[in-house]
């Protein structure tokens, strides 16, 4: 099965609902954590991280391993779950997003440093391998 196959497999159970002059679609807590558990197991598995057993945010840097790996059927698929708040709401694009989970994670941020071993090691092995190339 190929990886689109995977996101598809997943994405599917999701109801399709279009957004009429709504500013978000609620979902149900139940629905989304399971189907983001199923896909942070599937992002883990490509990508070779724990995001699992570590924990993640929807906004977090998970996101950002999802973009730098050039998956694109993978990216696809982690959007639908960046749009959503901590409040379930589905919006129409993650920049309004941010504004409802401001209070709860105002003081967050992604930094690359010390305490971000990982990326820094993808980063170093991506930067080795293009100077290789």
């Amino acid at each position: 099965m190929t990886l689109a196959e995977k996101v598809d497999r997943i994405l599917e159970k999701i109801p399709c609902v279009k957004l009429n002059n709504v500013e978000y679609i609620q979902y149900p807590k139940s629905l989304i954590d399971h189907l983001e558990y199923k896909f942070v197991k599937l992002i883990d598995e490509e990508l070779g991280t724990s995001f699992i057993d570590k924990g993640f945010s929807r906004q977090g840097i998970i996101g950002r391993w999802v973009d730098d790996s050039g998956k694109s059927d993978l990216y696809r698929g982690w959007n639908f779950f960046m749009t959503i708040d901590d409040n379930y709401r589905k919006w129409e694009q993650m920049y309004y997003t941010f504004p409802a989970n401001y209070e709860k994670h105002k003081h967050e941020a992604v930094c690359i440093n010390k305490t971000n071993p990982e990326l820094i090691r993808l980063f170093r092995a991506r930067n080795l391998d293009l100077l290789l190339d």
